[in-house]
């Protein structure tokens, strides 16, 4: 049992990430971090909205969160209210009752087979187009789900690569994308799609984002860090031999 850590707080917008390494925990700051300041972690996923935190938070944890997060998010002057973003002259009622309908929708394809899955998606995606904003969670999630089934199915691999881009397009708005983990992990997989798909030009662009996070995250050292840094190399020398 790790006794230390164990009493690290949570924060929906933490300064600190959690990474093991065997038997070895190391925390690493994500932010700037003032002396004195208290240090925080994250006890979920940062990648869910206001209520689906708090619910999953009481759930599991017994408490209800009121970081700087929680008490701005929806507030139209925080960086966070992008990931309820809109198109168009809709209200918050109809925009709250559109996501809550979407995010049902999501829960319940998992029971769903994966031809069902992409049809359902595919649906969600086109209902949603010219009403939610390409940041808007919602419309991540149902990439995200898209992008997993087409992969388990061996998709064309247009069909992922496309899946992916909308993915990592929303994350690109959001506050968090360069201290999130699976924000690295989206951008590596993406990279090493690309250069599959022998679009090198893009995949060098998109492994030096993902170098970038996952040095941040859980360290320059880390197997996944290296990783990206040698799929990287691999694909300069791609390029230099096109030349």
């Amino acid at each position: 049992m790790i006794l230390r850590p164990s009493l690290l707080n949570h924060s929906c917008d933490p300064n600190c990430y959690r990474v093991y390494d065997g038997r070895t925990f190391i925390l690493r700051a994500v932010k700037t971090i003032q002396p004195g300041e208290q240090l925080f972690i994250s006890y979920i996923s940062m990648l869910t909205t206001y209520k689906q935190r708090q619910a999953k938070l009481w759930e599991t944890y017994h408490f209800r969160c009121h970081c700087h997060r929680c008490v701005s998010e929806c507030q139209k002057s925080s960086p966070y209210h992008i990931m309820y973003a809109a198109i168009g002259d809709i209200s918050d009622e109809e925009k709250e009752a559109i996501m809550e309908e979407g995010f049902s929708t999501i829960e319940e394809v998992d029971r769903m087979g994966h031809r069902q899955i992409v049809t359902v998606c595919q649906q969600l995606a086109e209902k949603y187009k010219d009403v939610l904003h390409p940041a808007n969670i919602l419309t991540l999630k149902v990439f995200n789900k898209l992008r997993r089934v087409f992969t388990e199915l061996q998709e064309e691999d247009s069909k992922i690569l496309e899946a992916m881009k909308m993915v990592v397009g929303s994350y690109k708005y959001y506050p968090f994308k360069l201290e999130d983990y699976d924000y690295g992990i989206q951008l590596l997989d993406l990279g090493s799609l690309q250069m599959l798909m022998e679009r090198f030009d893009q995949s060098r662009k998109t492994f030096t984002e993902s170098i970038e996070v996952l040095s941040v995250v859980v360290g320059p050292h880390h197997p996944l860090t290296v990783l990206a840094r040698k799929s990287q190399d691999i694909v300069a020398r791609k390029l230099h031999l096109r030349h």
